[in-house]
């Protein structure tokens, strides 16, 4: 499974001087079914990188409030009650490929989709999507595979909603379609 990432940039004001802080978040689940995160701390000031223990413990003090466990859980579950799609966030889109989370009855699933500007005799039901990748995090086996045909129709309850709702917002809304 990828490894996702996420990195927030901020300002830290020690002893009147301004320190330049990256914060790197690594989530990566197991095959187990267990989440890790690691995080990675960048301190710079006047572009330098910083290795002094006293602007480090200040600095990993408030990191470890803002990225404690309880507040990674939290946005581990959030985001999926926005947009017009109320099951999936989006990761990445770059171009015709979207990378995508989706959250079924607390179960989540991975998502890959290629998809057309314009509907295709190659897509889904003559649609926009050419390629559809979903898997249950923690899975080793697809739920679904489609790449201009299927492999692994969809089954399951929770696969058939997710297919469902990307299909719908697909003709819904131009572009990316979340």
């Amino acid at each position: 499974m990828e490894d996702i990432r996420k990195t927030t940039k901020l300002q830290k004001e020690i002893d009147g001087k301004t320190y330049d802080v990256e914060v790197e978040v690594i989530r990566k689940k197991h095959l187990t079914g267990g989440i890790e995160f690691r995080i990675n701390v960048t301190i710079r000031h006047d572009g330098h990188e910083v290795h002094d223990t006293a602007v480090e413990l200040a600095v990993f003090k408030d990191v470890a409030e803002m990225f404690s466990p309880d507040k990674l859980a939290e946005e581990e579950n959030a985001g999926f009650a926005e947009g017009p799609n109320k099951m999936i966030k989006v990761l990445r889109h770059d171009g015709a490929w979207t990378i995508a989370r989706a959250k079924v009855e607390d179960r989540f699933f991975e998502i890959n989709v290629k998809h057309f500007e314009e509907p295709s005799q190659y897509g889904i039901r003559k649609g926009r999507v050419s390629k559809l990748w979903i898997r249950e995090e923690g899975k080793t086996e697809a739920d679904v595979s489609y790449d201009r045909g299927w492999d692994v129709r969809p089954t399951t309850k929770a696969a058939k909603a997710i297919v469902n709702e990307i299909l719908v917002a697909m003709v819904k809304y131009s572009g990316c379609f979340f």
